[in-house]
């Protein structure tokens, strides 16, 4: 039609380039990629984003939701994947399939920012902290196998239901062998490494 053509739709365009780079999109493949124990922790990491720090995630999901009904639909993530040159739609599929947790059909704020927050590592690293901290009961930067599992506790109720019922297989790639703990900078580099 010959109102797409009108210099508005235009600078949208224009604009959505600019706020969505391959940097934004790139870690949502990624995040397809990775196990449902990471996964489920990046959901809830996401869910407990104060509002105060989340402004940059709010505006790159703004500026996805193109319907502004504060969910992301398939055919939103596919446009954005689109138009920063990414056209693979087994992967577009993929990703849409692992952000959307619950499986209602559409990405809440929650679900998306799950699967951008890497790029914000500084974020990332400070809620993750702020996790581990609350369950290192006596303040030595080391958490029992025990205090592991309770840390991924509310992570796992967000988890894949695969692995809600198999969580000893989700805590296996964590503990090999006959460990017993886990320090700060080991569970760190187990989940943080591996999705930046």
């Amino acid at each position: 039609p010959p109102c797409l053509k009108h210099t508005w739709f235009e600078v949208e365009s224009q604009t959505l380039r600019r706020e969505i780079t391959a940097e934004h999109m790139q870690p949502l493949l990624a995040f397809s990629q990775e196990s449902a124990l990471k996964r489920a922790l990046l959901l809830e990491l996401a869910a407990r984003l104060p509002m105060s720090h989340s402004e940059r995630v709010v505006k790159v999901f703004k500026a996805i939701d193109k319907n502004e009904d504060g969910s992301m639909s398939k055919d939103e993530l596919r446009q954005s994947f689109k138009q920063v040159g990414l056209e693979d739609e087994d992967a577009i599929d993929r990703t849409f399939e692992a952000l959307d947790v619950d499986g209602n059909g559409v990405l809440s704020f929650t679900e998306f920012a799950a699967g951008i927050l890497s790029i914000y590592g500084d974020l990332l690293e400070s809620r993750f902290r702020a996790l581990f901290r609350k369950h290192d009961a006596d303040g030595d930067g080391i958490l029992s196998k025990e205090q592991v599992k309770i840390f991924f506790e509310n992570s796992l109720h967000m988890a894949s239901r695969e692995t809600q019922k198999r969580p000893d297989k989700a805590f296996g790639e964590l503990f090999g062998g006959s460990r017993q703990d886990m320090s700060y900078e080991d569970l760190q580099k187990a989940i943080l490494t591996k999705v930046r």
